[in-house]
């Protein structure tokens, strides 16, 4: 497989942020902007989406889009992931990547 530039896996990422590509109808309603999530982790609510993406075993080339969401009174990013062929969603709580 070949493998994605860095700053063009970034600028999609962004899009899909901006978008809200391919997510949930209900995860999109008490989500947050772009800069609301900037502010999140600069505050240390949350963790950067590369951490999460570690902890949480997916590759940065797998992701086609994310939002980060409130849910249960606190954070989740919620990921559209390559599977097996398939983009399934993915929802990994923001503070710890789990």
């Amino acid at each position: 497989m070949k493998r994605m530039h860095p700053t063009f896996l970034a600028g999609l990422l962004a899009a899909g942020l901006l978008l809200g590509l391919g997510l949930p109808a209900d995860a999109a309603g008490a989500c947050l902007g772009k800069r609301d999530i900037q502010q999140a982790v600069s505050d240390g609510k949350i963790l950067p989406l590369a951490s999460v993406l570690s902890a949480g075993g997916i590759s940065p080339s797998d992701v086609v889009s994310f939002q980060v969401c409130q849910q249960g009174g606190g954070y989740v990013y919620v990921l559209q992931v390559y599977g097996s062929g398939d983009a399934e969603t993915v929802t990994l709580n923001a503070s710890t990547g789990r």
